[in-house]
């Protein structure tokens, strides 16, 4: 893989403060792409070619560390870390249930500013019903999401989003890329990687291309050494990943968009260059609409249902933290 050359890197302890220094990249010069910001996918020509070359990239790192290619002295500074149902511990269900209320509040004086899937009464008492079930039934939905193969802990880029890789054309024209920002790089679940590079792209787009970008990664980790991955378990997996805890992180973002652009009424939508052109309230704006595009088509009072029946598991009461951690 492609990655910047690393001329220096420092860091200090005592302040959580660090410097790195690298190989510049030449965005828009020399065959390789301009830069492409976070959550503006619909201004890039041939998404699903820039999708499938980050994808393959997450799948040949997966696929070469489970093939045992990386030096052990080298790996052994990466520690498999464990699993959670994305924090839902840390959560009560009337906290979740608070959440939708300030979210159905939220679209109902901005329409505009949501697609109508999300933000209809049908949905969103959808939503007050099922989503603090995750955290009521969060020791089921865990053991689900520990029910999946070894292979699915491996060598990943944490937050492959498209504003972290770079993109040329190869010989053949195919897109290909490198990446860079390699924070908490790590031997990591594979489908919260997969999670993290997608889930900044168009959330329509996701839904329809889902299948075909998860099957492109099974194909991809194979041909790298690998072994086979079930395309059928990445996407039962990373279902249950949109599913794990209640939707409570995506629904805090609601007051950090309110904060960040007290004129909301008068902003005509997403593109509006209030929010488009800020990067801020466009990711969290984003971050929510997508992962509820993505709850809506997961299924999720089956997905729950399943995960219970299966755990044979009464659901878990949980008392609310002294602190309410920020998203």
């Amino acid at each position: 893989m492609a990655v910047p050359r690393c001329l220096f890197g420092e860091y200090h302890d005592g302040s959580g403060s660090g410097v790195l220094i690298t190989e510049r990249i030449g965005f828009g010069a020399d065959g390789i792409e301009p830069h492409h910001p976070k959550a503006r996918d619909h201004e890039i020509d041939d998404l699903l070619g820039h999708y499938e070359a980050l994808v393959s990239a997450l799948a040949r790192l997966a696929g070469s560390d489970r093939a045992g290619r990386f030096p052990d002295d080298v790996m052994a500074h990466f520690e498999p870390r464990p699993r959670t149902a994305a924090g839902a511990a840390r959560y009560t269900a009337d906290q979740v249930r608070h959440g939708v209320e300030r979210y159905a509040d939220f679209a109902s004086r901005f329409p505009q500013l949501l697609p109508p899937s999300i933000r209809s009464d049908e949905f969103v008492a959808e939503l007050h019903e099922v989503a603090p079930r995750s955290i009521e039934h969060a020791e089921a939905i865990r053991s689900a999401m520990e029910d999946r193969p070894a292979a699915l802990t491996a060598f990943c880029h944490w937050n492959a989003n498209i504003d972290n890789a770079w993109f040329w054309r190869d010989r053949d024209g195919a897109l290909a890329c490198g990446l860079m920002d390699w924070g908490n790089v790590g031997r990591v679940d594979v489908v919260s990687a997969l999670a993290s590079c997608l889930c900044f792209t168009e959330p329509d787009f996701l839904v329809d291309h889902l299948d075909h970008l998860l099957e492109r990664f099974a194909r991809v980790f194979e041909e790298s050494g690998g072994g086979r991955l079930d395309p059928a378990v990445l996407r039962r997996q990373f279902r249950l990943h949109v599913v794990a805890g209640g939707l409570r992180w995506p629904l805090g973002t609601v007051p950090l968009i309110e904060r960040h652009v007290p004129d909301l009424a008068t902003v005509t939508g997403r593109l509006d260059p209030r929010i488009a052109d800020h990067e801020l309230p466009r990711t969290q704006l984003h971050l929510l609409t997508a992962y509820l595009v993505l709850w809506r088509a997961s299924d999720a009072r089956s997905l729950i249902d399943g995960a219970v029946a299966r755990a044979g598991s009464e659901p878990v009461r949980r008392t609310a933290p002294t602190s309410t951690p920020t998203p």
